[in-house]
């Protein structure tokens, strides 16, 4: 009687089985893998953006706010990092509340881009004008922040452009520096940034003066320095997909 009485019940018995899951291995954890690295990149953006504003110090006003990269960076690497999140736990722990969540959010993201694609293809008039106030104001603030300018750098030698909607002449009429007016004692006065200038072969040294003494009075872009406009998106990335098709096409 007393072995009977010891037997366990089919309900404590059930209760100590281990429950089952319902979503497969394979997917639970490649799903893991993937938003953890899509969150470690977040994280990455996020302390980068965090550490160049802070390094900046204090900021003048609202629109140099917006116009910094650093402070793009914080706000790109922010909403990753809260969309990553929310998958490696959703993933981790088979939250279906948050799986659902996470694909939202996801699927919210690609309509937008989607959205915006075509709003700028059937608007592209507007978004080159768009692009060429903002490229003008960042030709403007281009020597007052070191991030800026990196970027601004960086486009034009990718893309191989140089200044917005008037080409090179921007940079004499939007920047201080660079202006051909009488007043300017800048030894950069009636120049450009040295990533206007055409690449000549393999430069394992980058001449950063090649800008200096420019041509104050052509209307074309001389030999030797870029000719395509920053705002020409079409052109743009044509030039780009060019650049690298080599490495898609052996």
């Amino acid at each position: 009687m007393e072995l009977v009485g010891r037997r366990e019940r089919p309900q404590q018995r059930q209760r100590r089985q281990k429950p089952v899951s319902a979503i497969s291995p394979l997917i639970k954890y490649s799903l893991f893998v993937f938003t953890f690295f899509f969150w470690l990149i977040a994280c990455a953006l996020l302390g980068t953006g965090i550490y160049a504003r802070v390094e900046k110090g204090q900021v003048n006003a609202i629109v140099d706010l917006l116009a910094d990269p650093a402070f793009l960076l914080i706000v790109v690497g922010s909403l990753a990092w809260v969309v990553g999140f929310i998958g490696c736990v959703g993933a981790l722990r088979e939250n279906i509340c948050l799986l659902k969540t996470y694909f939202y959010i996801l699927m919210l993201l690609f309509v937008l881009q989607l959205v915006g694609a075509i709003l700028g293809f059937v608007f592209s008039d507007t978004v080159e004008e768009r692009i060429g106030d903002l490229v003008e104001s960042a030709i403007e603030r281009y020597r007052d922040d070191i991030d800026l300018q990196n970027l601004i750098d960086w486009t034009q030698k990718e893309f191989e452009c140089c200044g917005g909607e008037d080409g090179f002449k921007d940079w004499h009429q939007h920047n201080r520096y660079f202006n051909c007016t009488d007043l300017n004692p800048s030894r950069e006065r009636c120049g450009v940034p040295y990533s206007c200038c055409r690449p000549e072969g393999q430069e394992v040294v980058i001449n950063t003066m090649c800008g200096y003494d420019f041509a104050p009075d052509t209307t074309v872009s001389p030999i030797g320095y870029q000719n395509q406009l920053c705002i020409q998106v079409t052109e743009l990335l044509e030039t780009y997909t060019n650049k690298y098709k080599v490495y898609f096409n052996p």
